[in-house]
C-alpha cells in the first residue's frame, strides 16, 4: 500500500502542474485579446514609424478605408490612384476630417513607366507605412481563355497585382530599413 502513495502524489502533482499551466496560457489569450480588441492597439502603428503613410489603390474601398484609418492615428497620407478627381476628393475628405497633411499621386499601374514619377514624390518624405492596395480582376466572370483581349488583360494583372507591389515595397522599403 505505502508505495502506491508516491506514485499518486506524482500523478497528483502532474496533474496539478498541467492545469496550473493551460490556465496561465487561457489567462494569457484572454488578456491578449482583450488589450487588442477591447482596449485597441492604437500605438502599434502611428507617426512613431515615421510620418508618412503611401496607399496605392486609395480612392476606393479597402485603399480608403486605410488611408482613412492611419490619418485617424496621426500619420501624414499620400494617396496614389488612377483619377485625379477621386485623389483630390479623398485627400480633401481626410485633411477635414482628421487635420492632417496630404498629397496625391494619380498614375495608372497597369502602365510600366510610373515608377520615376512616383520615386519623385516619394522624395523626401518620412515613410512608416506602406500599403499596397492596388488590384485588379477581370471585368466580370469568365472563363480564362475566353476573355476578350487575354493577352494585354494577362499583363495589366501582372503589372498592377505583381509588379506593382514589388516596385513599390522597392521604393519605400530602403528608407524604412536606414531608419
Amino acid at each position: 500500500m505505502e508505495s502506491v502513495v508516491p506514485v499518486a502524489s506524482f500523478f497528483y502533482w502532474v496533474g496539478a502542474g498541467t492545469v496550473a499551466y493551460l490556465a496561465l496560457r487561457i489567462s494569457y489569450y484572454l488578456f491578449t485579446a482583450f488589450r487588442v480588441w477591447g482596449l485597441g492597439n492604437e500605438t502599434g502603428v502611428g507617426p512613431g514609424l515615421g510620418e508618412w503613410a503611401v496607399v496605392t489603390g486609395s480612392t476606393d474601398g479597402i485603399g480608403k478605408s486605410y488611408a482613412q484609418e492611419l490619418a485617424k492615428r496621426g500619420m501624414k497620407v499620400l494617396l496614389i490612384s488612377r483619377s485625379q478627381d477621386k485623389l483630390n476628393q479623398v485627400s480633401s475628405e481626410i485633411r477635414e476630417k482628421f487635420k492632417v497633411e496630404t498629397r496625391t499621386i494619380a498614375v495608372d499601374f497597369g502602365s510600366e513607366d510610373i515608377y520615376d514619377r512616383i520615386k519623385t514624390g516619394l522624395a523626401g518624405l518620412e515613410i512608416g507605412v506602406l500599403v499596397n492596395n492596388v488590384g485588379m480582376s477581370y471585368e466580370y466572370p469568365e472563363y480564362f481563355l475566353d476573355i476578350p483581349d487575354l493577352d494585354n488583360t494577362i499583363r495589366k494583372l501582372i503589372n498592377i497585382n505583381v509588379v506593382s507591389v514589388c516596385k513599390m515595397t522597392r521604393l519605400v522599403l530602403p528608407g524604412m530599413v536606414e531608419r
